[in-house]
């Protein structure tokens, strides 16, 4: 059984996170077969600058995040150590990261369409919202 399309997201935390909806939110994408979440890790730096790595499921944080340990899949490891410590380094003291990889899940029945229609699947491009943003401020500004 092949993948879909993976993807990394990193939700930041200015401080010790609460995570009110996401868990629910997640669930309701995995739910709805949108997305398979295969890993996920959580990362944090103490104002010493030191740096700690927790898979999500030792996560002893917020219970709502601590759930998200129930819908990881089978494929773990998917989280390279030069992608870890680049979102560590990024973070401020006291501040943390929750990563999660996650399979798009919904793309896999077109690419099997494109596939049995002799195509292949070229490209998948994320925009980041922020992006999107800019550039819709700017077209509405000519």
């Amino acid at each position: 059984m092949s993948l879909g399309p993976i993807e990394l997201v990193v939700i930041g935390f200015p401080d010790t996170p609460t995570g009110g909806r996401i868990a629910s939110e997640i669930q309701r994408l995995i739910d709805s077969e949108v997305i398979t979440l295969v890993d996920g890790l959580f990362v944090s730096k103490e104002e010493d600058g030191t740096t700690n790595f927790v898979e999500i499921q030792q996560m002893d944080v917020d219970d709502s995040i601590n759930r998200l340990s129930q819908f990881i899949d089978d494929s773990e490891g998917l989280l390279a150590d030069e992608d870890v410590e680049q979102i560590a380094e990024e973070l401020s003291p006291g501040a943390s990261a929750l990563m999660l990889v996650f399979e798009n899940t919904w793309v896999k029945g077109v690419r099997d369409a494109v596939a049995d229609a002799g195509g292949v699947l070229m490209a998948q491009i994320r925009v980041p919202g922020p992006i999107v943003d800019e550039v819709m401020a700017a077209v509405a500004a000519e």
